[in-house]
Formats: structure tokens, C-alpha cells, sequence
């Protein structure tokens, strides 16, 4: 088990036999779940490439998030929103403190912290974007492609109720999250206005929608070894190949985790960015 956080430390944890990952700062102490590569067979995702445009056009459900954690700006009236997307096997619950860390560098953006929408199929509890039973190179794609329907769909319907519009969007993915965001970063119709991956890899084998440059910030370690390192550059030609403004840190020594450093690199990427 973790060691007790210091006086004022803010902590959330998801603790899952397989391994947690631990985020320390002065102020936030966050949990997360990681996921080995094997997976209990379950059915998987739908393979068909089907016509994603019509998909993302269509009416989103704003009942696939079981849960949604907001973070109020420190500056309201909100005039941009951040979706922050977990890792499989976690939950909104286990990343609001990553929302938290990053909230001080963009005062005037709300945070929205969604459950992934699917229950986890390794355990009781936990969430994902996508199963990950059975996944290989050929049949990932299509998986990543599913979620980032579902979620673009419903990000739209948050924006709508804010009356904000598509480019006043960030997201911030780990892991799995980290390659959901990867897919929105260049196939919404209005493209975010930064995307954050942390310790994700691209995962993508469609043409990308027309739009702005989105500026994509990819933090990874290199000695990650549930996403190797060596996926980092592959996903850098892709994502420039179509459009993105990359910008990659990877760091000496950092396994399958987020540190302080990474969220002081991305608070600083958003504020940036921002339009």
C-alpha cells in the first residue's frame, strides 16, 4: 500500500491487484490503476470501420458517462472546457486529481472528469473507453475509433450546454485515455484547441477530418513498460502527417506513471494554447 499522504494532501486512489500508479505533489496525491497487457476474453469491440463522419454527426447520449466529475473554474464564467480522460481500469473518481493539478494554469476552463463509458471487464469496479480483451496491432484501431465517437458525441452535448464552442475544447488522456484523445485530436469537425497525451500511443488508420492545427503535447517515459517508448515517434509522424503540432517530452527513468513535472509541462502547454 501507499504510504499515508503528507498534512493537506488531497488523495484518491483505485487500488486493483495488478498495480497503481501514484502521482505526488505538494497538494495532490493521486492513485490510478494500471492494466497488464493480457485481458479475461469478453466480446469484442465492433471491427467495422463504418462511416465516422455520419457517427459523429449523430445524436450524442449524455447517459454514457455513469459518472461526471466537474471542476468549477477559479475564474467563472467558464469560456473553454478541459475533458480529462483516465486510464483503463480507473475512473473519474482516481483522476480528479489531475484536473486539480492542472486547474490553476487554465483559471477560466471548467474540468470535466467523465467515467470511462464501458464497466472495466477485468474486475468489479473500474472503467474503459474500449476493451482491451483480445486487442492486437490490426484490431486496435478500429476500438480507438468506436471510443472517440462515443466520447467526441458526447463532449459535444457538454459543450452545447455551456454554449461553447468546439475550439474552446482541451483534452488530456493517460494511457488509454491518452489514445482516445490521439484520435480526437485530428477527427472532430472542430478540432480542440490542445491535446494532451500522457503516456499513450496513437492508434489510428483513417483519413483525418479537414481543420486547424491542433498543438499536441506527448509526455512519455522511457522506461514505461505497459506502453514501450518506442511507440512515441511513430505516433509523432502520424500525428504531424495530419495536421498536429507535435511536441514531445520523454523522460529518463519514468515508468507507467504521471509525475509532477509532466502535470507542470502540460499546465503550462494549455495556458499556451489557449485561444
Amino acid at each position: 500500500p501507499a504510504p499515508a499522504p503528507a498534512p493537506r494532501a488531497v488523495a484518491f486512489a483505485v487500488a486493483l491487484p495488478w498495480g497503481v500508479m501514484i502521482v505526488r505533489g505538494h497538494v495532490v496525491l493521486v492513485a490510478l490503476a494500471l492494466v497488464a497487457s493480457g485481458c479475461t476474453p469478453r466480446p469484442a469491440a465492433t471491427e467495422e470501420r463504418g462511416d465516422a463522419a455520419k457517427a459523429l454527426a449523430a445524436p450524442s447520449s449524455p447517459t454514457l458517462a455513469s459518472k461526471v466529475i466537474p471542476l468549477a473554474p477559479a475564474e467563472a464564467p467558464a469560456t473553454c472546457l478541459v475533458v480529462l480522460l483516465h486510464g483503463v481500469g480507473a475512473d473519474a473518481e482516481s483522476f480528479q486529481g489531475i484536473g486539480r493539478a492542472l486547474a490553476g494554469d487554465v483559471p477560466r476552463c471548467e474540468m470535466l472528469v467523465p467515467d470511462g463509458f464501458h464497466p472495466f471487464d477485468r474486475a468489479e469496479t473500474g472503467r474503459q473507453w474500449y476493451s482491451m480483451a483480445g486487442v492486437t496491432e490490426a484490431n486496435r484501431a478500429p476500438r480507438v475509433r468506436e471510443a472517440g465517437i462515443e466520447v467526441s458525441g458526447w463532449i459535444d452535448s457538454e459543450l452545447a450546454r455551456r454554449k461553447l464552442s468546439g475550439d474552446r475544447l482541451a483534452v488530456v488522456g493517460f494511457s488509454q485515455g491518452a489514445m482516445v484523445a490521439s484520435w480526437l485530436a485530428v477527427h472532430r469537425g472542430v478540432r480542440p484547441f490542445a491535446v494532451v497525451m500522457l503516456s499513450g500511443r496513437v492508434s489510428d488508420d483513417e483519413a483525418p477530418t479537414k481543420g486547424a492545427p491542433v498543438p499536441v503535447l506527448v509526455a512519455h517515459g522511457d522506461a514505461d513498460a505497459v506502453v514501450p517508448v518506442s511507440v512515441v515517434e511513430p505516433g509523432e509522424r502520424v500525428l504531424t502527417a495530419w495536421g498536429a503540432r507535435v511536441t514531445t517530452r520523454v523522460y529518463p527513468g519514468l515508468a507507467h506513471r504521471v509525475t509532477p513535472e509532466e502535470l507542470r509541462e502540460a499546465g503550462a502547454f494549455l495556458k499556451r494554447a489557449l485561444p
